[in-house]
């Protein structure tokens, strides 16, 4: 070995000299470029040689409260404090970096990134060089029953999105999302159109009792009077602009006990005014037979007619007839 190491002064830390004295086991010190020793890289910090995996140091105890156990500052525009490569053989189980939090008071955190200023906080820059369809640039998996996987909060009011999905340059049905279980592809997002598949079954549930939870479609945001179609559990509501003002025509297919019906509002009113209904045809069903009333009449069933007429008499009686049934059925008075 080179008799550096009785040799008092200090010596520059080359990988060499690092390596070497790794070889021999050797306890040793730093001296930094202004004389101070850093003895307690040893004691205080990590043992310098590497850890046993048995006896891993605790770097910053209970009751320390200094904000970090080392603090680098970057001061630069390009490269990096730590630069971690895999090499040729890297692979199987392996990472370049592991974290294992394996205790906590159930307030801690295993990574904080605490933004402060303009910039990214975490980028994953995922290369055209992979070609495999695992080789994720992020993969999270959940075995917990009680903690989700991933939570997003907005804190403040007028917060702006809690998350962005963005497509540039899109292909014919590319696909911004995908969902799947152990049956295959639940549903999907298109990137080129934003157009959603779904392959399963979708519920809507009200608020409440007293609030109607309503599926809307209607023009986009660029026209004024956007003429919506609203779908809730009572049925499907048509708003069809008047022409002036905010006024709309509204009809609507609703149902309600064993009836359903065709309804048009009494007058215009605006786009989140309920009107007034007034029925144009009402079917009955489950008492039987179908029953049918039209322009608010009682839903009756199919009338009964007389005989064809073949004298005056019967002529009379046919006509009396026909009268009654338009009558029952709404479609006279």
């Amino acid at each position: 070995m080179t008799p550096f190491a009785k040799d008092p002064r200090p010596m520059p830390l080359t990988r060499e000299v690092l390596d070497e004295l790794m070889d021999e086991n050797l306890t040793f010190e730093i001296v930094s470029e202004d004389g101070s020793i850093k003895a307690e890289l040893d004691g205080t910090y990590l043992a310098f040689a590497g850890t046993d995996p048995e006896n891993v140091p605790v770097v910053k105890a209970s009751g320390d409260t200094r904000a970090g156990v080392w603090e680098f500052t970057h001061n630069s525009t390009t490269g990096y404090l730590y630069h971690l490569l895999a090499g040729a053989s890297f692979g199987g189980t392996a990472a370049i970096l592991a974290i294992g939090h394996d205790h906590d008071t159930g307030t801690g955190a295993s990574i904080l990134l605490s933004e402060k200023a303009n910039g990214k906080g975490l980028v994953i820059d995922q290369k055209a060089t992979k070609t495999s369809a695992t080789a994720y640039g992020l993969h999270a998996t959940n075995s917990s029953t009680a903690a989700p996987l991933v939570r997003l909060e907005q804190n403040v009011v007028g917060a702006a999105e809690a998350l962005q999905i963005i497509s540039g340059a899109a292909a014919t049905d590319q696909i911004a999302v995908r969902v799947t279980n152990a049956a295959g592809t639940v549903g999907l997002i298109y990137a080129d159109t934003g157009k959603l598949l779904w392959k399963r079954n979708i519920e809507v549930r009200d608020k409440d009792s007293g609030t109607l939870s309503r599926i809307t479609v209607r023009g986009d945001d660029g026209v004024p009077n956007p003429s919506p179609v609203i779908l809730d559990r009572t049925g499907v509501e048509y708003q069809t602009y008047a022409g002036s003002g905010t006024s709309y025509w509204k009809k609507r297919l609703f149902h309600t006990g064993n009836q359903f019906k065709i309804q048009g509002a009494a007058t215009v009113v605006g786009i989140d005014t309920a009107p007034a209904w007034i029925d144009g045809a009402t079917f009955e069903f489950n008492t039987g037979t179908a029953k049918v009333g039209f322009l608010g009449a009682t839903p009756v069933a199919k009338q009964t007619l007389p005989a064809a007429a073949t004298d005056p008499a019967t002529t009379m009686a046919l006509a009396n007839s026909l009268r009654t049934a338009l009558i029952n059925l709404g479609l006279a008075q």
